[in-house]
């Protein structure tokens, strides 16, 4: 007789099976051959944990403030300040262990959405049963959204995995209070915070939970403190110690103030996310108290955290529908007790039952695959394997401009391709004009063609890239000038609608005097000249 696999053997299975499948729907998105350019935040995103990565790579020199610098004005995408530094730390470690490229950094996110998967898989069947486990796992996999986020380099889903670590952890501590689950709750609280903050919505989940199920008998306990000492210990030095880093101040993006609208459209994030089957059964989990196990406390902290989510996007005005991608764990919670429940009706037999759970399975699937995202092509790749591959290019200082997300996913590609330290890219929205970190206040630099070449030539740059959202005045003015430079720039070969122009006589130039308005710290150096905000 074959021996049963143990409980690890069968949880590195169902992981194995997780991970493959992710891989598969990233590369039905087209997640390999493409940019990350599907979101502005995406190629600052990489950029930033490229720059954990040769800085660990480096062996941690002394001052990281100015290799950070240094780094920035060979690559100014750099993001590092404006988010917390958990996605990055694990990038810069992940990248040590696999190596800088695209392939590697979409590994990793298909092994935290499988890590999630493997996660919702069990708390599953301990709750209803091994079958509900995979289908739950998988039906997950293939939401739209998390698709989405699993073939962009963002935050989302690593704050979703220690959010729902959090929830798991704080289930195990209302059902056995001590100070180990406390203590690990406010870990992976304090982990989702330095992953992005919005992972405050944790602060409220032993609000709620004390409230959902009546557990007034943990606030006589220490333990029930614990977290919140733990949460200063891990996120606080960050969030307090850290200068200039402004954490996603919310009064620069609308404030705190109560959003009416968000009352009824948060409800229809969560339906849009899901789908109508999943959302339909995840309303049938959360009314019929039959649907759950009695005396579980994951139902009380699975309704918390929706409740702490509901809460803070009607209160923080920068919570976008995309944030809410940490509660999909829980929803699909809900929905596996409430087909178990439907399932469990007296008239369905054994093997009807089998037969329901397949085409359930079959059908939830293929209307998530019906709707999964496709990743945008710039262009971007192989103009950047050109330039940094080609040796009368290799000390060109190299200008794009496109828009926020445009020049985010050139540099991105020129980052991954070059040797480090390697070219300098300038970034026309901040070479050419100012703004502020989210593209507003805008207003361009120089009031003529002439002024705008004097710039670049005193810059040393030798290639320009015009990408195909290259808008602004600073844009038009910048094609003006190259169209009337009298044969100083030449037109090279493209790609689609991607237009390049070098510079005559510029090869391997060494770079000039830059001034770029808004760098990410302040001072730093290019070649031997000085770098001003």
């Amino acid at each position: 007789m074959t021996r049963a696999p143990g409980p690890l053997r069968g949880r590195l299975a169902r992981f194995a099976f997780f991970l493959a499948l992710a891989l598969v729907l990233q590369w039905r998105t087209h997640a390999y051959e493409r940019e990350f350019g599907s979101n502005p935040d995406e190629p600052a995103h990489y950029v930033t944990g490229l720059l954990v990565h040769d800085y660990l790579a480096a062996g941690l020199p002394k001052g990281p403030m100015a290799f950070a610098r240094q780094f920035y004005v060979h690559y100014p995408k750099v993001g590092l300040g404006h988010w917390p530094p958990a996605f990055y730390l694990m990038q810069g470690i992940w990248m040590l262990c696999f190596g800088t490229s695209a392939g590697s950094v979409l590994a990793l996110l298909a092994f935290l959405a499988a890590a999630l998967a493997l996660l919702l898989c069990e708390a599953v069947r301990a709750e209803t049963s091994p079958g509900a486990g995979w289908i739950a796992g998988a039906v997950f996999l293939t939401l739209p959204e998390v698709v989405l986020f699993s073939s962009e380099v963002m935050a989302e889903l690593p704050v979703a995995l220690f959010v729902f670590l959090a929830v798991l952890e704080f289930a195990r501590y209302l059902d056995s209070p001590g100070w180990k689950p406390a203590a690990l709750f406010g870990v992976w609280a304090g982990l989702a915070l330095l992953g992005k903050g919005t992972g405050i919505e944790l602060a409220l989940v032993p609000v709620f939970a004390i409230l959902f199920g009546r557990r007034w008998d943990v606030l006589r306990r220490g333990s029930f403190w614990l977290p919140a000492l733990v949460v200063v210990a891990v996120a606080g030095p960050w969030y307090f110690g850290i200068p200039g880093a402004h954490h996603e101040k919310v009064e620069a993006y609308g404030g705190v103030n109560f959003v009416t609208p968000r009352l009824i459209s948060t409800f229809t994030n969560w339906y849009a996310f899901l789908g109508v089957m999943p959302a339909v059964l995840a309303l049938v989990g959360m009314l019929a108290p039959q649907a759950r196990r009695a005396g579980s406390a994951i139902w009380v902290t699975g309704f918390a955290l929706m409740a702490s989510a509901y809460t803070c996007r009607l209160f923080v005005d920068v919570w976008e529908p995309r944030h809410l991608v940490s509660t999909l764990p829980v929803l699909m919670l809900f929905a596996s007790a409430g087909g178990f429940r439907l399932m469990k009706l007296p008239r369905i037999g054994s093997t009807a039952r089998v037969g329901l759970g397949v085409a359930a399975l079959s059908a939830a699937v293929a209307m998530n695959l019906r709707g999964l995202p496709v990743k945008p092509s710039w262009g971007y790749r192989s103009v950047a394997q050109e330039l940094t591959s080609n040796p009368a290019y290799s000390q060109s200082v190299l200008l794009v401009c496109d828009n926020s997300t445009g020049e985010g996913a050139f540099i991105a590609e020129v980052a991954m391709q070059d040797g480090h330290p390697g070219h300098y890219v300038l970034r026309a929205s901040k070479f050419l004009a100012a703004t502020d970190w989210s593209g507003t206040q805008y207003r361009p630099l120089y009031d003529s063609p002439g002024a705008l070449l004097e710039a670049m030539e005193s810059a040393g740059v030798g290639i320009v890239v015009l990408g195909p959202e290259s808008g602004g005045s600073h844009c038009q003015m910048l094609r003006e000038a190259l169209n009337r430079s009298e044969g100083r720039w030449e037109t090279l070969p493209g790609q689609g609608r991607i237009a390049i122009y070098g510079r005559t006589g510029m090869e391997n130039r060494p770079a000039g005097r830059i001034e770029i308005t808004d760098p990410l710290t302040g001072v730093g150096q290019i070649g031997n000249q000085t770098i001003t905000q």
